[in-house]
């Protein structure tokens, strides 16, 4: 979490949904693994793939 006091964090992925013909997960959840107890930090839900396109970013 800071210089002083490093903690875990873990990534838990579910879910399965083929999209553009890949079969990809498509739920994540990431967590601090506190002392306390886990800290829900982030959650992403995958929607849309796009790959081989060429552009700047």
């Amino acid at each position: 979490m800071d210089e002083k006091s490093l903690e875990t964090w873990i990534i838990k992925a579910a879910n399965y949904k083929e999209i553009n013909e890949i079969l990809v997960r498509t739920n994540f959840e990431v967590l601090w693994r506190l002392e306390k107890g886990d800290f829900s930090y982030a959650k992403f839900n995958v929607t849309k793939v796009e790959y081989d396109i060429p552009q700047l970013f």
